[in-house]
């Protein structure tokens, strides 16, 4: 037979523990601040979080998880030290004001990370082939001190970081450099004792135009009158009448723009000069050239330099013309030609050719 004191205490801890299921369900919305709330409906462990202003206890209390300053709720910022306000890591992600997410933080896009690369919900670090301007680059995978250098176009910060290009204005640009490939007679062999055979590397050329050493024996010597920057080698005639020449091809959008808005110029200058009493001599043009290959507008011309221009001295004169480059030009000729007038050999000689652009306002 069952004891009835012992089913009333039953029954009564039965409708105790009810009543108090029933008042936990209820005090979320009740307008009361009840239970284990820390503010009116909201707050501990069964309510919902509470918005900034409202009381808590813990951080757990508020939505944006910072409980702070005498217990109320607070507002996010970027160095509370907590993930909160959207971030997606501690201080840093998010679209809010906070700063991008360093290497091997939590991200959910690119834009969340210094890097700007995400990958599996981790920023990455950068990298030269990640598709994005990022580390010390100057541009996209290019440019700073591990990337490859940039090309023409690109952007970038110093000479360093282009491709056998200047920087200039911020961009890497044929603008301000010399065009000319070995200019100088510098580049591969060099004829220095006789027979004087070493041709012009770099250069097409019709007859014997050689590349020859200032202590070869030839016309000119170390000392004398010429480029005090001069190297070891510069360019001469020898046998009778000849010519050099190089097509220089103009790349680069920017450099085509201006170019197309008849706002750059051309400098061409070389030091010229020849032997003695002799008018044997060199003289170089600078041709422009449409897309298809057709010369247009004016040639700049320097030389010949003549023996009375020299006063009778062997030395070589430094001469320049500058003009503007017409528009729609794509290429430029530079030739440059060695004039035999007396004797068997040509003593038309060069040295350091130059062709640079400029541009103008």
């Amino acid at each position: 037979m069952n004891d009835p004191i012992k089913d009333y205490d039953s029954i009564y801890l039965c409708m105790n523990t009810l009543q108090n299921i029933f008042l936990l369900v209820s005090v979320n919305n009740d307008n009361t601040k009840d239970g284990d709330e820390t503010d009116v409906d909201c707050g501990g462990s069964s309510g919902k979080k509470c918005a900034v202003g409202k009381a808590c206890k813990v951080n757990t209390d508020c939505d944006n998880v910072l409980c702070t300053g005498g217990g109320v709720c607070q507002s996010p910022s970027c160095s509370d030290g907590l993930k909160n306000g959207g971030e997606t890591d501690v201080d840093c992600g998010g679209s809010g004001s906070c700063p991008r997410c360093d290497n091997w933080k939590t991200c959910s896009s690119a834009t969340d990370c210094v890097s700007q690369v995400c990958s599996g919900n981790q920023c990455q670090a950068p990298m030269n082939h990640d598709n994005v301007m990022n580390g010390d680059e100057t541009d996209v995978d290019c440019g700073g001190k591990n990337a490859k250098p940039c090309t023409l176009g690109k952007k970038c910060k110093v000479t360093a970081d282009c491709d056998n290009v200047l920087c200039t204005g911020g961009f890497c640009s044929i603008l301000g450099m010399n065009l000319v490939v070995n200019g100088d007679a510098e580049t591969g062999d060099c004829s220095k004792t006789y027979p004087y055979d070493k041709h012009p590397t770099g250069w097409k050329y019709t007859g014997s135009p050689i590349q020859v050493a200032y202590t070869a024996g030839w016309d000119l010597s170390a000392t004398t009158p010429g480029p005090s920057d001069r190297g070891q080698c510069y360019f001469a005639g020898l046998a009778g009448s000849n010519n050099m020449s190089q097509t220089i091809n103009i790349n680069g959008a920017t450099t085509l723009s201006l170019i197309d808005s008849g706002k750059v110029s051309a400098n061409l200058s070389a030091w010229l000069g020849g032997y003695a009493h002799q008018d044997d001599n060199a003289k170089v043009t600078l041709n422009f050239n449409n897309q298809g290959g057709t010369k247009i507008g004016n040639a700049i011309t320097i030389g010949p330099v003549l023996s009375g221009d020299r006063k009778n001295i062997t030395e070589l004169l430094f001469e320049q013309s500058t003009g503007m480059v017409p528009t729609g030009t794509r290429s430029m000729d530079v030739l440059v030609e060695f004039t035999l007038l007396s004797g068997t050999d040509s003593d038309g000689l060069v040295d350091n050719i130059a062709v640079v652009l400029s541009a103008s306002n």
